[in-house]
């Protein structure tokens, strides 16, 4: 039995938006290019805010499994989202997930360029999922972090988190300018 999660969104007012109110599995929304995760990161496009992967039996749980907040947000992962709803790529952009906190980044575009076999993108778990679980956490759930980097787990776990679109290496140039270090290679994480 997996365990099941919530993801808390956190803005800088501590206004707390919840994905998926009932809770849903890792495997189950945690893969590129799935509508949730591309519903969260349209959630998180230019509008950072600290991030969190809850699950059920996390000493942290109560912060959004026993209270309701206005603000929930369900989405199944099998229903059809509309444009509007998910952050749409654009082909001749590269997109980056940010970490404010840490001065990080990732190069999601570059990331999923490595994984070119369509089949195979089910595979490989988008690392926002995995970088932001809840830190204290005692057991796995359905990710096996032996795989592969899983020293990583954690790291981001209520970081200021933002999602960027930009014109192909501009961006990329700009973030190392500013200090951040990119991570792309590092924050790699395979089911």
């Amino acid at each position: 039995m997996g365990q099941y999660y919530k993801v808390a969104l956190v803005d800088s007012e501590w206004s707390i938006k919840v994905i998926q109110p009932d809770g849903y599995k890792l495997l189950e929304h945690a893969y590129y290019n799935s509508r949730t995760m591309r519903r969260i990161e349209k959630l998180l496009y230019r509008d950072a805010k600290n991030v969190m992967w809850i699950w059920d039996y996390a000493e942290c749980a109560s912060f959004v499994w026993k209270h309701k907040f206005e603000d929930e947000e369900e989405i199944n992962y099998e229903r059809n989202l509309t444009e509007e709803d998910v952050l749409v790529k654009n082909p001749d952009d590269d997109y980056f997930l940010v970490n404010k906190s840490r001065d990080e980044f990732i190069n999601m575009t570059r990331q999923e360029m490595k994984n070119d076999k369509e089949w195979t993108k089910w595979n490989w778990i988008h690392p926002l999922p995995i970088l932001c679980r809840a830190n204290w956490e005692f057991w796995w759930g359905d990710y096996r972090p032996h795989m592969l980097n899983w020293e990583h787990m954690w790291n981001w776990c209520g970081d200021i988190i933002s999602v960027i679109h930009w014109k192909r290496d501009e961006i990329e140039k700009s973030l190392k300018d500013n200090q951040f270090d990119d991570m792309t290679d590092i924050y790699f994480f395979k089911e």
